[in-house]
């Protein structure tokens, strides 16, 4: 899936800067990390989520631009932020339209944080008290205290 998802890209005219190529002849799932440029909305690279290590990069026009282009899609697992500024980092990840958001690198998978996406890329959470919550089915018992 994912070399038809970067050769789909290099087709409608997206430039691999570094990889590009997945070689076939290696055993088991193998893709060198791609860098894609040039990418636009109709790539498959865009549209659909990437298993792999494929960065497909986008210009954009502004700031709420690269928001608008960021929550276009069904999908919405994780989504990294690097930036210098505290307050562009809170206000970029609560507009984004994801599970889970990394801030200049930080781990969120880990087993006490609850992991899960939004739209197709997710259905509830796993992890932490959430996946507990996810996975049992509370009841309610009452009594007047007279049996």
């Amino acid at each position: 899936a994912v070399s038809r998802q970067v050769g789909d890209a290099i087709s409608k005219g997206a430039r691999a800067i570094v990889g590009g190529t997945i070689d076939t002849t290696q055993v088991g799932a193998y893709c060198p990390a791609t860098l894609l440029v040039d990418v636009t909305p109709d790539m498959r690279v865009w549209t659909e989520e990437v298993f792999a290590p494929v960065l497909p990069v986008m210009p954009f026009e502004s700031y709420d631009d690269a928001i608008r282009l960021a929550n276009d899609t069904d999908y919405g697992l994780g989504s990294h932020i690097y930036t210098t500024s505290a307050a562009r980092a809170a206000d970029l990840s609560s507009k984004l339209d994801v599970g889970m958001v990394s801030i200049n690198g930080a781990i969120y998978t880990r087993p006490f944080n609850p992991f899960g996406g939004v739209k197709r890329s997710g259905y509830g959470r796993e992890h932490g008290v959430w996946g507990y919550h996810e996975l049992t089915m509370p009841k309610v018992v009452a009594s007047t205290g007279t049996i």
